[in-house]
């Protein structure tokens, strides 16, 4: 670990010996958009979602306000006869969730319960969450710097929420520093 200005530089040469370096704060890095302001830095991944619209033929399709609807009780349908890449889309829609996209986290955990089984519903249900990101590709991930060193927890729970099954739905976020509202 480097712990001094002088270290890092030291480092830098020393990598610069056997490699071409270019040392500037970063902009794009493992398809992440970074954008520095002031006092924060907000990552998207624009290009990411671009490409994976364009990857299962969303690219057209006209966007919704909300990645999800009501779940339905009465899906009992698992036969498909659909040729739709289910798991690859839910495994793409997954890597935009962890790194940028939290929001999705619900919809995406839906959508992994019937990756093994998924019914046409499920298919429909997928297709909207493709139809929401394209209204919504922009949205990241802001971090502010405030100096704030304060613990927030929140949590949200819904029992028995699912019609097939009656179970529920937990979910918490912890950070540290203040919310900015």
């Amino acid at each position: 670990m480097v712990h001094s200005k002088e270290e890092s530089e030291l480092f830098i040469k020393e990598l610069e010996k056997e490699f071409k370096i270019t040392v500037k704060p970063a902009t794009y890095f493992l398809g992440l958009e970074i954008e520095r302001q002031e006092n924060s830095i907000n990552i998207c991944e624009q290009a990411f979602v671009k490409k994976l619209l364009q990857r299962f033929n969303f690219h057209d399709c006209k966007p919704v306000s909300t990645p999800m609807t009501k779940l339905d009780a009465h899906d009992s349908e698992h036969n498909r006869n659909s040729s739709f890449p289910y798991r690859e889309a839910v495994g793409a829609l997954m890597y935009l969730m962890v790194c940028t996209r939290p929001n999705l986290a619900y919809n995406i955990s839906v959508l992994s319960r019937t990756l093994d089984c998924s019914s046409n519903q499920d298919i429909v249900r997928l297709k909207r969450i493709l139809r929401y990101i394209i209204g919504s590709s922009s949205l990241g991930i802001r971090y502010t710097a405030n100096g704030s060193r304060e613990l927030s927890c929140y949590s949200d729970a819904d029992f028995g929420g699912c019609n097939k099954t009656g179970h529920g739905s937990r979910s918490d976020v912890r950070r540290r520093g203040s919310v900015n509202k």
